[in-house]
């Protein structure tokens, strides 16, 4: 009896940290995901009008491979913008 009630307080511990670390997790997640979707905007922004509609077509659907075969600076762009390096334009 009383060594469960001196688990007690450790397994309340375990949930807390369970919760704070799935917390934390997806916070980084949407922060990714924010960025992302940032520099996909901002990379169009600068591309001209025929051009920016094709990226973000091919952009919506999320083929990477794709968006780096046919515009070479995307990949370089993306990741200096996921990093939070720098921001540069893309023309």
């Amino acid at each position: 009896m009383q060594s469960t009630m001196l688990c007690l307080p450790f397994v309340g511990l375990a949930g807390i940290a369970v919760i704070y670390v799935t917390t934390v997790f997806y916070q980084q997640r949407d922060l990714r995901l924010r960025r992302l979707h940032n520099a996909t905007l901002e990379f169009a922004h600068g591309l001209g009008i025929y051009e920016c509609r094709a990226f973000l077509e091919v952009a919506q659907t999320g083929d990477q491979v794709e968006l780096g075969r046919r515009w070479p600076a995307w990949p370089e762009f993306r990741d200096a913008t996921l990093r939070g390096d720098y921001r540069w334009g893309a023309a």
